[in-house]
């Protein structure tokens, strides 16, 4: 995919149908999705566009690539969180705000820096039908994951961004903006919470049983008969990819999700929990992969484990 063609994936976000320039304007972007009230200031956004580009080579050094652009991205977004903003309803009936798309249109334009040529699947692009053909290397974002946790104002919603090679993720980052907290992960797996940064691995799964995340917004049964096969001391619920973040930290154990799912809200906080020593299979023990096409994108049942499968 070409830098050119990698700059007209912005012309999703374009409801009039006019094309966006090679050089994309982040203001332009809010003007032409419908975006026409005061949201961010004239500063931020010339900081935004003017950003340089990072240097990538490793998986580290392309999850910190990363890590940089979500931090950008959340910046907007929590100026919208600060201002409140209304939710329109998509096609699939999930909700969707200036906030999502406003990030979604600096993300694009800062990985066309960094990674010029490497196409981008990200999820509001995809809701209009702009989707670049992939290969075996591309990349997954989800500008705000959680958008009803970001609705109910609780601070479980993230931004994700992730990249895969031969179906899986080998390098991604997961930013929660409202609690300043960041997950990252390549070669090795971080997390930086109000600017500490640590290395964090999964856990040995403790003697007494192991602690199970559940979706805080989309709770479902086959989740839950899944779990009553495993020996669980605990139950915590949490929205968004924090809850590969709690694990990849070891502070849970497991994460299974029987639900619909698409790829990009799941492959950054993938990459993040493979870097920390977990893993994310299918029920049945087969490997997760990326890149269904053919499904347009959307995810079978996984689960996610920390230090691999339990006996029941």
């Amino acid at each position: 995919m070409s830098r050119s063609a990698l700059f007209a994936t912005l012309e999703c976000a374009d409801e009039g149908g006019a094309k966006l320039s090679s050089r994309p304007n982040i203001l332009a972007v809010r003007r032409q999705s419908g975006l026409n009230r005061p949201l961010l200031s004239e500063a931020l956004l010339t900081q935004t566009v003017q950003t340089s580009p990072l240097p990538v080579s490793s998986p580290d050094a392309i999850a910190r690539a990363f890590a940089e652009i979500a931090r950008e991205a959340g910046a907007a977004i929590m100026h919208v969180y600060a201002k409140g903003c209304d939710a329109r309803i998509k096609d699939d009936r999930s909700p969707v705000t200036e906030a999502d798309e406003l990030a979604e249109a600096i993300i694009l334009r800062r990985l066309a820096d960094v990674m010029p040529g490497v196409p981008v699947v990200a999820e509001e692009c995809a809701a209009k039908g702009v989707i670049p053909e992939v290969g075996t290397r591309f990349i997954l974002v989800d500008p705000l994951d959680g958008t009803k946790e970001f609705l109910h104002r609780n601070g479980e919603f993230t931004v994700n961004i992730a990249l895969i090679e031969e179906g899986r993720p080998v390098a991604g980052c997961v930013f929660a903006p409202a609690v300043n907290a960041l997950y990252a992960g390549g070669e090795t797996a971080w997390r930086v919470q109000d600017g500490v940064e640590e290395a964090i691995s999964t856990r040995v799964y403790p003697v007494e049983g192991l602690t199970a995340l559940c979706s805080r917004s989309h709770p479902d049964a086959k989740s839950e008969a899944f779990l009553a096969e495993y020996p669980i001391a605990d139950r915590r619920e949490a929205g968004s990819s924090l809850k590969f973040c709690r694990v990849a930290e070891g502070v849970a154990d497991v994460y299974p999700r029987f639900g619909p799912t698409m790829e990009w809200d799941v492959a950054a906080g993938h990459a993040v929990l493979a870097a920390a020593g977990g893993q994310v299979l299918m029920p049945d023990g087969e490997d997760f992969l990326y890149g269904k096409t053919d499904a347009g994108f959307r995810n079978v049942a996984f689960v996610a484990w920390g230090r691999g499968t339990p006996r029941k």
